[in-house]
């Protein structure tokens, strides 16, 4: 695929513990199915999928929890344009994890990359762990933009992947516009149209 292709071209990686359900979010976005019995992921998998803002297109990384891929996740922290840190509603211990791969991100990742935090599993409400009030709390504690998903029922799924988009298209224009760069910025391709979208705040 050539910098033609796209107007921009954004890393965005989904991290969090086994099980939390990272690989169904992306394959809902990316493919608009849910895999039911999805097994782990083995490292790190990616998928492209190219959203409806003036046919951008975005680059989805999918990483392995499991402790012994964490060097292999790590390395994918510092070239990634946005984070997406996940968590299940109905495990209390991916919930407690958190601050853990907060200091992942602190550590590895750029000082300019946007961290999103979801709630992911929605649909099995009855079994939930975590209150929305709570993880709202930390986020807001931790200044994230915090979005309730459910990869089976696809509940807020594009939502999460197209104002993330949106916001990152945003900054890389006014960081244009501002620095006055000729050079292509991270993730930049060719210059793009008005935008008028952006929902994260």
């Amino acid at each position: 695929m050539s910098m033609e292709d796209y107007d921009f071209l954004f890393k965005i990686v989904l991290i969090g513990n086994a099980g939390v359900g990272k690989t169904c979010l992306v394959r809902r976005f990316t493919q608009g199915l849910f895999p039911p019995g999805q097994g782990a992921t083995i490292g790190v998998d990616f998928m492209i999928k190219t959203v409806e803002i003036n046919g951008e297109k975005i680059k989805i990384w999918d990483t392995a929890g499991q402790e012994r891929f964490r060097s292999i996740t790590q390395s994918y922290y510092r070239s990634a344009n946005a984070l997406i840190l996940t968590y299940d509603i109905t495990c209390e211990e991916s919930f407690r994890c958190l601050p853990e791969w907060l200091r992942e991100i602190e550590q590895y990742a750029s000082n300019k990359v946007i961290t999103v935090l979801v709630g992911n599993k929605i649909d099995l409400a009855d079994k939930r762990e975590v209150s929305q009030q709570r993880a709202e709390e930390f986020s807001e504690a931790q200044d994230m933009y915090y979005l309730e998903t459910s990869a089976k029922e696809s509940d807020n799924v594009e939502k999460l992947f197209l104002d993330l988009a949106c916001r990152l298209i945003s900054e890389a224009r006014q960081n244009t516009l501002v620095n006055n760069v000729e050079s292509p910025l991270p993730g930049e391709g060719k210059s793009i149209s008005y935008l008028t979208c952006c929902n994260f705040n």
